[in-house]
């Protein structure tokens, strides 16, 4: 009796795992607690650093709250997990089911979904270009590769005679093209990174009214796609 009364509260803790209840009675304590040993790994980790000031603002990816999504971590993969990025800190973050903000090992993150994004932790390489390590945002993988790398950066002003904190959130962008990495800050060097078929290119962003300065995501995209078809394809 004891040992069933372990396996259903790890049941009710860990609700993602796939056990049916009429089989957990053919099952003993050890061996569930096997099955869930990934779960545990996950949220036995460094616990988040709390921010010792208040900001006007957030460092998060998209929402200061938790947001389900897809974590790969540890060779395992996990489908529901309550996730956010602190931009500042450069960390990916897990909600635990005790209520804990769980910080995720890089060494061991492998790729994330987060608001409807692909989040992926990068290590630098010695590749010319190469960004530093750390959390991207993967746009667009095929023959070339376009990641972001958003940051959310700490600022101080006067306000009524007090100082005020804030973040100030900036994003850089690269495109990875047969193994070299190429910054890209405006539409000129999207197209010098390609190098071929500047006019093709030109003609697509102005027919369909991208924008660098409005939405840099959207004119990265479909310029290198456009580029992929053109240059591989028959």
């Amino acid at each position: 009796m004891f040992f069933c009364w372990i396996i259903l509260c790890w049941q009710g803790l860990f609700a993602q795992t796939t056990v049916h209840p009429e089989s957990l009675v053919r099952v003993s304590a050890a061996g569930y607690l096997d099955s869930v040993a990934g779960w545990a790994t996950l949220y036995y980790g460094t616990l988040q650093e709390p921010y010792g000031f208040i900001s006007t603002n957030h460092p998060y990816f998209k929402d200061a709250r938790y947001t389900k999504g897809e974590l790969y971590y540890g060779g395992a993969y996990y489908p529901e997990v309550l996730l956010r990025w602190d931009m500042n800190r450069d960390e990916l973050i897990a909600f635990s089911p005790d209520n804990h903000n769980i910080v995720c090992s890089p060494d061991k993150t492998e790729e994330a979904s987060l608001h409807g994004y692909r989040v992926v932790y990068l290590k630098r390489d010695s590749l010319s270009n190469s960004p530093p390590s750390g959390y991207y945002l993967r746009l667009y993988a095929d023959r070339c590769t376009i990641l972001a790398k958003p940051a959310a950066l700490l600022q101080k002003r006067s306000y009524h005679q007090h100082l005020e904190n804030y973040f100030i959130v900036t994003t850089k962008y690269y495109v990875i093209k047969e193994g070299a990495y190429f910054p890209v800050k405006n539409k000129n060097a999207l197209l010098k990174a390609l190098g071929d078929y500047h006019r093709e290119l030109n003609r697509l962003i102005r027919e369909k009214g991208l924008s660098f300065r409005r939405d840099a995501e959207t004119l990265l995209v479909e310029a290198v796609k456009e580029y992929e078809k053109l240059k591989y394809l028959p």
